[in-house]
């Protein structure tokens, strides 16, 4: 039986145009197969004490997923997510590149 990628997805339905953005990736993950993880998270992860981004972060890597989408999540967290492995769709716009690309 072939496995099912688990996406987390992060895109909070904060004004009109991140509500479309989230309807496009539910329905392309339902064609392609995926099993899109919606992550709810209290606030903006940006904005949460280093404590707090702690447990997000360690809630996350609980979840066994196969990649994240999001688009808040400070600089330091989705280096910390790409240091563990996992690969990330990055809504923001940042400079960030993974360790590993040249």
């Amino acid at each position: 039986m072939p496995q099912t990628f688990r996406i987390g997805s992060q895109i909070g339905p904060y004004d009109p145009f991140w509500v479309q953005v989230r309807e496009v990736v539910d329905q392309k993950a339902q064609q392609l197969g995926l099993e899109l993880i919606p992550l709810e998270i209290v606030g903006r992860p940006d904005a949460l004490p280093i404590e707090e981004q702690i447990g997000v972060l360690e809630e996350l890597f609980a979840q066994a997923l196969d990649a994240l989408i999001c688009w808040s999540f400070p600089e330091r967290m989705i280096h910390q997510i790409l240091e563990r492995g996992l690969p990330v769709i990055y809504l923001s716009e940042a400079k960030i590149r993974h360790p590993l690309r040249r």
